[in-house]
């Protein structure tokens, strides 16, 4: 059994809390779903589980039975990108799972995440595979210590659709204790037993930690009509909180003006001040009522993003013209003959497999630009972008003068960053946070012709998709997209669609 209690999370530098006061236990086979917005601290409390967390934050409470324990984290390529794959495979997650070498029962772990075994036989490194591929590996791998925990940091990252159906039956077939963050709303609905629901309120002043023995359907239901609820008690609240205040008014300045008609009448004057006495008590006993109101739901800070249109031109006639015999990375060959063609304006789906090479080819065209448009890329691995030691204001500023500054820092406002945060280094966000910075400079801050998305929905929480869907489809310039999320897919318009 896991048993947490009365733990809280705190930044060191501003002692604003992250995790406040969550308390909860989970019992052997239960699968628990981590879930909220982009930079609320769901990879954070995965790590505080197994006593990872940075040193920028301090932590308080008690955690038990996280001791024998698998971890898929969101950056495998960035810590064990110079590792040979077996090597990674059989490095332990901790002493207490240590395990000798068994090849026959590492290879049937392989074949369950369908992981190429020639590659596994090969020995490449790490940073060679696909994402999706990583993921896979990092999945057969726990599999193959087969811990009593397993942690899993946005496991459905990079995934194509087979592989996403083997970790929703590896999810519900396991008998060890799940706890997984994701935003993937098919793999929730199917896989997840019991809620965690971390959320940042007041600007993200306060903390909220909530466990739910719900299913997340049943969870989401829950919320639905929490919502609609509370949404309905506020307005009720402040409509009759408005007609009081409205008689309180109107008797205290009739009272007031009978006052000051009777200053020769001593004994009216008594009565009155009397009269008015007790119309102010009312008065502050109203005001206080106002303390106790429900707060209206917050809306999605994403919602009112919009596309820049004036930094936008959109360009006409045949804008990329590709043509290679032979697609390879790192010496490993990926497809043949591979032709692809776009015209300006026009969004394109590219589809393929884990592996096929549709990464390789969007970082083949933005390493190999058509000098005569600008390109915009967002990759899988935000690091690969060069930005970790600049700030998220000096990525969006573009002039660097007062104004847009400003016009930033409201932005990022807007994107419930805090102050702190927007003057964070890029490596010091999570990656929901990182998504929503290269999300905004892409498509409001800076002039793009042809955008390069791969996986545009990974980090992004259920409510934060149709913004980005939006985004996109009002986007008037060229875009090619890699996605594995058909939800995402489903709501994009005028798509052309391709196979690699």
């Amino acid at each position: 059994m896991i048993t947490i209690n009365n733990l809280n999370i705190q930044e060191v530098a501003t002692g604003r809390k992250i995790i406040s006061n969550l308390s909860f236990f989970i019992n052997s086979g239960e699968h628990v779903a981590l879930i909220g917005e982009e930079g609320n601290g769901k990879s954070t409390l995965l790590k505080a589980f197994i006593h990872k967390v940075d040193s920028k934050f301090s932590i308080t409470g008690v955690i038990r039975g996280v001791e024998d324990y698998g971890l898929l984290e969101q950056d495998i390529a960035h810590l064990y990108g110079e590792y040979l794959l077996q090597d990674y495979f059989f490095l332990p997650f901790s002493e207490v799972n240590v395990k000798s070498q068994d090849k026959i029962y590492a290879l049937d772990a392989l074949k369950q995440f369908a992981f190429p075994i020639d590659i596994f036989n090969q020995n490449r490194k790490i940073k060679t595979l696909s994402g999706g591929e990583l993921i896979r590996l990092a999945l057969a791998k726990i599999s193959y210590f087969n811990p009593k925990v397993i942690l899993l940091d946005e496991p459905s990252n990079n995934l194509d659709y087979e592989s996403i159906e083997v970790l929703k039956r590896f999810i519900v077939r396991s008998k060890a204790m799940i706890l997984f963050v994701s935003h993937n709303v098919d793999l929730l609905s199917e896989t997840a037993e019991k809620i965690i629901v971390l959320s940042l309120e007041n600007r993200k002043q306060i903390a909220k930690s909530e466990f739910y023995a719900y299913s997340y359907n049943e969870y989401v239901s829950y919320r639905k009509a929490y919502r609609e609820n509370t949404y309905q008690v506020a307005k009720m609240q402040r409509s009759e909180y408005q007609k009081q205040a409205k008689k309180y008014n109107q008797i205290y300045s009739k009272v007031k003006d009978r006052q000051d008609q009777a200053v020769r009448d001593p004994v009216q004057g008594r009565l009155l001040k009397k009269k008015m006495h007790t119309i102010k008590s009312f008065g502050r006993r109203l005001e206080k009522k106002k303390e106790h109101f429900l707060d209206f739901p917050d809306d999605d800070p994403f919602l009112n993003v919009e596309v820049n249109m004036e930094l936008k031109r959109k360009t006409f006639g045949n804008i990329i013209d590709w043509r290679k015999d032979l697609l390879s990375k790192d010496g490993r060959l990926l497809v043949k003959n591979f032709q692809f063609s776009l015209s300006g304006g026009e969004h394109v789906l590219l589809k393929g497999k884990n592996g096929s090479g549709k990464t390789t080819f969007l970082q083949e065209l933005y390493t190999q630009p058509n000098k005569n448009y600008r390109y915009g890329y967002l990759p899988q691995n935000l690091d690969d972008l060069g930005f970790n030691n600049q700030t998220p204001v000096e990525i969006l500023a573009v002039n660097k003068n007062k104004n847009e500054i400003t016009f930033i820092r409201q932005l990022l406002g807007r994107m419930l960053f805090t102050a702190s945060e927007m003057d964070h280094s890029f490596s010091q966000l999570s990656g929901g946070q990182k998504s929503k910075v290269i999300i905004l400079m892409l498509f409001v801050t800076s002039a793009y012709d042809i955008l390069l998305l791969d996986e545009p929905s990974r980090n992004f929480a259920p409510t934060s998709i149709p913004t980005i869907v939006n985004l996109i489809n009002d986007f008037p310039g060229a875009v090619i997209i890699v996605s594995h999320d058909y939800l995402f897919e489903d709501s994009l318009t005028n798509l052309r669609i391709e196979k690699i």
